[in-house]
């Protein structure tokens, strides 16, 4: 199966939410070995996660320290060490991250409803002033 197909969770980032495998999931295509840079910016674009504390050129530097080194591709070990960076430049920690990544996602999933439920999510946690 290939890296977009069979779930690390078990075998890295143990604590990491299923939700955040699923919206790895959903902007990898099908097939793939990973998330192209395009995807990446897509990703944060509709996760809300670019403001004025966290710009497009910073998503892009994540993007590229953590990118593997022989493709153009993250993985998705490689995707949430680039979400971090981005967690770190905005002051929240990892687990706030993962909510506001879960509920944006969820909320595309569900016509934009940001109250939909999230299966191992807490309470949404804002972000920015």
């Amino acid at each position: 199966a290939s890296a977009a197909e069979s779930s690390p969770i078990d075998r890295t980032h143990t604590h990491t939410p299923v939700a955040m495998w699923e919206l790895y999931r959903a902007y990898v295509p099908r097939g793939a070995a990973g998330m192209d840079l395009a995807a990446f910016l897509d990703l944060c674009n509709k996760c809300g996660l670019v403001d004025d504390g966290c710009t497009w050129a910073n998503v892009e530097q994540a993007f590229a320290e953590v990118m593997m080194a022989d493709s153009q591709l993250l993985d998705f070990p490689r995707l949430m060490q680039a979400l971090q960076t981005i967690a770190d430049r905005k002051g929240v920690d990892e687990e706030s991250m993962h909510s506001i990544l879960a509920r944006a996602h969820a909320a595309g999933l569900n016509g934009g409803n940001l109250e939909a439920p999230v299966v191992g999510i807490g309470p949404v946690v804002g972000i920015g002033p």
